[in-house]
């Protein structure tokens, strides 16, 4: 019998398998057993049978692949690969001044991302990184062989690759070497390359527009002395008085006149009022003046109270004459108004006393001289201003009973004792919040030594009560106050009083200078020193004044009349 070979069946060494023949049925004509069976199933030992005989050859093949993998990679080169990310910034003004100085959101992101992809790739930025580090001979190109033109040819780096992950403004720059070190430095100075290539198409730029309104400037200027001579010669062909000229002639009248009046010439003088007053017209009264409205009527009172207060302090010498000084901080106000871009006006005034403090009455903010004294540098004051600008900008009510002035007839004595104008926690709060975001719009975005400043005033506060406490206004050094700028003081270093480049605070009268005989004050102007140890810093110390003593002008006080 033979068995069917449609069937797999495992065979065991000396056996077949017994088949029974199907039976057949005549009225089909077909075999009952023609359809295919179930495939056998293959035992688990067969499989084990099959490793255990061919063992050694597995093995073989098996060490064979390993060994021929490990001498492979032995002999490979191993290739690094280094990364720089440059950050794109979409909205960087192509402009210095003007309306392009203006930052836009534009939505071709793409576009320009691709851009800036094709530069990185150009051979105005691959041409001096080549030059430095020789990577065309490194990628072994014909060109870096060659001479003359192949030399000049545009380069190329094989190895270089600028991709850009997806949804960022980011250029990832990558450059793959065998050398660690190279791949490190060419992917860096590629960046670099890229970045100061930019630069120079800014400057550029800027250079030409520049030069371009210069050359209208200087046509416009021509234009005008031409328009100036035809007109000085127009007026001469007319015999038209030039208007400096009848200014002189009106002044030489009136000195004339002044010559000719003297008791002698009484009678001519009344005579010639007489004739002024009795005019033949009627006098007739003014139209009346137009009604103001409640809010103009407020802020007049406001400022009413804003000038009798000025005006007490100045009187009773607390307060310095406008000045120099004045000046400068409000320069620095306007550029914070400016940047924030606020709806006030605000001046500065300067407290002649030495104890750290600020307060704001009206639009005029008051700081102390002594708080002028000891601030490291401008984005300090930047930010001491800008947290009195705050109330301001915020409308925080002024204190309108002293619009009346029997509330500022006070004597010297008793205008410490009487006048206060700190605010509430809540305004100081307020105040604190918008402080925070005038400061983050400013120029002033250097606050390392600001924070310094409040953490030297947190530390110095225990042993410095009678300096750190307010007469008028605000304290700046409580503990309120320092963990309302919090923010700023956590963005700056560690304080660390034995670093002699580390500038927390300025001894007392740094800054300012006062002459004690009209109260006016200046700048000091000293020459810089360097500083030889910690102990010179001296923050919030008084130091020894010096007297400078000048002689007095003879000939100024011989000229000056004598006192009977």
């Amino acid at each position: 019998m033979v068995p069917n070979e449609n069937v797999p069946a495992v065979i065991e060494m000396g056996k077949l398998p017994a088949y029974a023949a199907p039976p057949f049925n005549e009225a089909w004509g077909t075999a009952w057993g023609d359809d295919e069976p179930e495939a056998a199933k293959i035992p688990l030992s067969q499989y084990l049978w099959i490793l255990k005989r061919y063992r050694f050859r597995i093995a073989g093949f098996v060490a064979a692949s390993v060994a021929a993998t490990w001498i492979i990679s032995a002999r490979l080169t191993p290739i690094f690969e280094s990364i720089a990310t440059v950050d794109i910034d979409r909205q960087t003004p192509p402009g210095v001044v003007g309306d392009e100085a203006a930052r836009t959101a534009l939505n071709d992101a793409d576009q320009f991302l691709a851009t800036q992809i094709k530069l990185v790739e150009s051979d105005s930025v691959l041409r001096p990184v080549n030059d430095r580090f020789h990577l065309r001979r490194a990628e072994h190109q014909s060109a870096a062989y060659g001479a003359g033109r192949g030399l000049e040819a545009p380069v190329t780096l094989k190895r270089l690759t600028v991709t850009r992950p997806p949804n960022t403004y980011l250029l990832q720059i990558s450059y793959r070497s065998e050398d660690p070190q190279l791949a490190a430095d060419a992917a860096n100075a590629i960046a670099q390359s890229y970045l100061e290539h930019s630069y120079e198409i800014r400057l550029r730029s800027s250079a030409s527009v520049s030069a371009f309104m210069e050359r209208q400037l200087e046509e416009l200027k021509a234009k005008m002395e031409r328009s100036s001579q035809a007109l000085a010669k127009f007026e001469r062909d007319l015999s038209v008085i030039n208007p400096e000229e009848k200014t002189n002639i009106l002044a030489t009248r009136l000195l004339q006149l002044n010559s000719d009046y003297n008791p002698a010439s009484q009678n001519k003088l009344d005579e010639l009022t007489s004739i002024l007053v009795d005019g033949q017209s009627g006098v007739t009264d003014e139209a009346a003046a137009q009604d103001s409205s409640p809010l103009e009527s407020e802020r007049s009172w406001e400022r009413q109270a804003e000038d009798n207060v000025v005006e007490r302090l100045e009187k009773g010498g607390l307060l310095a004459p406008a000045g120099p000084v004045d000046a400068v901080l409000n320069t620095v106000v306007n550029n914070l108004i400016v940047s924030a871009k606020l709806n006030v006006d605000a001046q500065c005034r300067v407290l002649l006393t030495t104890p750290i403090e600020t307060f704001s009455i009206g639009h005029t903010i008051v700081i102390s001289r002594g708080l002028i004294d000891v601030l490291p540098d401008e984005a300090s004051l930047a930010l001491v201003l800008a947290a009195e600008l705050s109330h301001i900008a915020l409308g925080h009510p002024t204190p309108t009973q002293y619009a009346f002035h029997n509330q500022t007839m006070l004597g010297d004595a008793e205008l410490l004792q009487r006048f206060r104008f700190e605010r509430t926690p809540q305004e100081m709060e307020e105040a604190a919040k918008k402080t925070i975001e005038i400061m983050r719009a400013s120029p002033y975005q250097k606050t390392a030594n600001a924070g310094l400043f409040l953490k030297a005033l947190a530390a110095r506060g225990p042993s410095l009560p009678r300096l750190l406490a307010a007469n008028l206004g605000n304290q700046v050094a409580n503990a309120d106050a320092l963990a309302r700028l919090a923010e700023f003081a956590a963005s700056a270093p560690e304080l660390d009083e034995n670093k002699i480049e580390q500038i927390a605070a300025l001894p007392l009268g740094s800054r300012v200078k006062l002459n004690p005989w009209n109260n006016k004050i200046e700048l000091v102007k000293t020459k810089p020193l360097a500083l030889l140890s910690p102990r010179e810093k001296m923050p919030f110390e008084v130091t020894p004044f010096a007297l400078h003593l000048t002689r007095i002008d003879q000939v100024a006080s011989s000229a000056a009349p004598k006192q009977p």
